[in-house]
């Protein structure tokens, strides 16, 4: 592997490590901690998705906000979410109301690529 295929896969190990680490600080926050096991429990019955895992599945995460929360609970979720993200990432953090979870990491990905 090159050293720029090194700095890919390093970057989206942290980016996915520091995307689990946001959920479940987000949701605990504003939630709870028994919010978030419930949560977590239900995307490991109904998605067959791991704590490890969630981040490379965020969209079905989002539509299960979305279901419990209504779509202006799980955008104000997700905007805290991706702003843990974003300032764990050194990047920067513009809020759009209209954006869903996964907008957000798209965007972040993509300043994460033109920075490195």
């Amino acid at each position: 592997m090159s050293n720029n295929e090194d700095g890919k896969v390093k970057i989206s190990q942290e980016f996915h490590a520091e995307v689990r680490w946001a959920i479940e600080k987000s949701i605990t926050n504003l939630l709870g901690q028994q919010a978030f096991n419930l949560l977590y429990g239900f995307l490991k019955r109904r998605h067959d998705i791991s704590m490890e895992e969630i981040p490379y599945h965020v969209e079905p995460l989002f539509e299960t906000l979305e279901a419990t929360l209504g779509v202006e609970g799980s955008r104000a979720v997700s905007r805290v979410i991706a702003k843990e993200v974003y300032n764990k990432m050194g990047l920067n953090f513009v809020e759009m109301p209209e954006l869903r979870l996964t907008d957000y990491l798209k965007e972040a990905k993509r300043q994460l690529t033109l920075d490195r």
